[in-house]
């Protein structure tokens, strides 16, 4: 059995989620990381360099696109200079650009605590937050910038960042805030038309989301996510002929763009135009062929058209991608866990236990039946005398599993420190019945009977600890101790 003191911690890291969203959940979408790659360039953020300069060949890597060997020189830097902030920073963009989310967003949160006041390092830090789906935390993340002098000091490019990490937390009146922002230093740019409008559909105003629209279209008339969300809104005030033109016109400029046909072949069955309408969802189907929203509008369609076979086999696939789709999603979740608890582990073989115990704190906001955070949470608290604060994570394991031996001697443990002896001896005689050589235990066992009065009893605990880890002194102590009183 694992020890409790923090030994035996498994050193293989797991590969890190990455994000897989169908079609229909994307939405406009920036550049992500465009605007922090402009700080690789600021001269504001220059501290003193070391003799080998691996900070600019950290940036060169990512320049580049090997993010491997970004973070590889990033990690060289942070052994000259464990207090800089930059390398934790350019680390998390330089992983979250790779695609691992969870080692990103812990880096990044190294780079907010060494200096919280920069305002590129906490926008990051909430773009990888919004992006792993911790929308709360995103939130506080962007605290800061509730004050304008903070988002003043953020370039365009910064604050067309904050604007999108602002719509996707779906914070409409924060996004169109930003916004203003832009136009005023950027009065002809189209794109705020378009995002402005995505932000105002939020709220639910139509109107005002379509005169955003249209004046994008005004700017740019070869915007086709401007013609496609000008045709969403038609469709939904149920004039769909006109839907139909400007899902076409987006479609001109988007002819694979699987959203565009599966949208145009909605409107085509709204219009009773049956084959028109297959075609183009079979052109989706073929583009973005795991798509369950797809499968079921071509079975409504081969339903009008009176072909119940092929209406019944594409209801069949529909089933099939959305189980696929809900298995991926739960593979996805259960990556991002081992991941962030593996970062955990890593925390505490480096001594950070503060940030070790944010990760599994993390980890149990996605999966509050995760065991192995509540076990490592329950030993950070147990290994600092914090008794209270440790119940809660052991009661939840007991709850998972009461037959656990690893989590019936952390109970023993803590029960043991509590003065509750009976209770203390009732979960070590539990661990043991699964774990007798156990030398920990046995030697907790012990100490507990010892407490209740019962010598022998101890001394043939004690006994047993020695024989199965001869070397611990502090056993053979407790077993001289007891054979002097019995």
């Amino acid at each position: 059995m694992a020890h409790w003191i923090f030994q035996n911690i498994n050193k293989n890291i797991s590969p890190t989620m990455r994000n897989h969203l169908p079609f229909s959940l994307r939405r406009y979408h920036l550049c992500l990381w465009g605007f922090f790659i402009l700080v690789l360039r600021q001269d504001n953020l220059c501290q003193q360099i070391p003799t080998k300069d691996w900070l600019a060949e950290g940036k060169k890597q990512i320049a580049e696109g090997h993010f491997a060997e970004a973070v590889a020189a990033f990690n060289q830097f942070k052994q000259t200079a464990p207090q800089d902030p930059r390398p934790y920073f350019f680390s998390g963009i330089a992983l979250a650009e790779a695609g691992h989310l969870s080692a990103a967003e812990a880096e990044l949160s190294e780079a907010v605590r060494l200096d919280p006041n920069q305002p590129e390092y906490l926008l990051a830090h909430a773009n990888v937050l919004t992006r792993l789906g911790q929308k709360s935390l995103a939130v506080r993340a962007l605290a800061l910038f509730e004050n304008d002098a903070n988002t003043d000091r953020l370039s365009t490019a910064g604050l067309w960042q904050l604007a999108d990490v602002y719509y996707r937390l779906e914070m409409a009146e924060q996004t169109l805030k930003i916004l203003g922002l832009i136009q005023r230093r950027e009065p002809r740019d189209s794109n705020v038309d378009l995002l402005r409008g995505r932000a105002l559909k939020l709220t639910g105003n139509l109107d005002q989301a379509e005169e955003a629209f249209r004046n994008c279209l005004d700017k740019s008339p070869k915007n086709g996510p401007a013609h496609f969300e000008l045709g969403k809104i038609l469709e939904q005030r149920n004039q769909t002929q006109e839907a139909k033109a400007a899902l076409l016109e987006a479609l001109k400029l988007g002819e694979n763009n699987p959203e565009y046909l599966h949208e145009l072949g909605a409107v085509c069955l709204a219009l009773n135009q049956v084959d028109e309408a297959i075609g183009y969802l079979e052109r989706a189907e073929h583009i973005g062929s795991n798509l369950p929203q797809i499968s079921y509008a071509l079975a409504q369609a081969y339903q009008r058209k009176g072909d119940r076979a092929k209406a019944a086999g594409y209801l069949n696939l529909k089933k099939v991608q959305e189980g696929n789709m809900a298995q991926r999603e739960k593979e996805i979740r259960e990556e991002e866990e081992t991941s962030l608890v593996t970062l955990g582990e890593e925390k505490l073989r480096q001594g950070n236990r503060s940030q070790a115990q944010a990760l599994f704190e993390q980890v149990l906001q996605v999966n509050p039946d995760n065991w192995q955070a509540n076990e490592y949470l329950a030993k950070i608290h147990l290994n600092s005398g914090q008794w209270q604060e440790a119940k809660p994570y052991l009661i939840k394991m007991e709850a998972l599993d009461p037959n656990a031996s690893e989590g019936n001697f952390l109970m023993a443990y803590l029960y043991y420190h509590l003065h509750e002896f009976a209770l203390a001896r009732q979960y070590g005689e539990r661990a043991k019945a699964v774990q007798p050589a156990d030398a920990e235990l046995r030697n907790l066992l012990g100490n507990i009977y010892l407490k209740l009065g019962q010598p022998e009893k101890a001394f043939e605990e004690y006994s047993a600890a020695v024989q199965l880890a001869p070397d611990r002194t502090d056993f053979r102590t407790n077993l001289e101790s007891t054979s002097k009183t019995r």
